[in-house]
């Protein structure tokens, strides 16, 4: 992967964080997600959310709760972690100070 396409993943990876952090229970379905991000401007297929989703978890960012043909996303403690700047979750962008 080249550094820009590199440097896009682990920021969406990031924007998906975000996104779970804003709801007020820390979950956020794949559809939630995909809505967010076509409201920030970002054409993301679904399968891609799924993908990030997937690499979120194996990193212990996030547990998926499957529910049908939909994936739930909760916020585990190092995802919150990575959002605060205490941890640094790997193949995800650090939020600057002001995110």
């Amino acid at each position: 992967m080249n550094d820009w396409a590199e440097t896009k993943t682990e920021e969406r990876r990031l924007r998906i964080l975000q996104a779970i952090a804003l709801d007020e229970d820390q979950s956020m379905s794949q559809a939630r997600i995909k809505y967010q991000f076509d409201a920030w401007a970002y054409k993301v297929p679904i399968e891609l959310v799924r993908q990030e989703l997937r690499y979120l978890a194996r990193m212990g960012a996030i547990r998926i709760v499957e529910a049908g043909d939909e994936f739930v996303a909760v916020m585990k403690e190092l995802g919150r972690q990575h959002l605060a700047h205490e941890i640094i979750v790997e193949g995800v962008q650090i939020p600057k100070r002001s995110d």
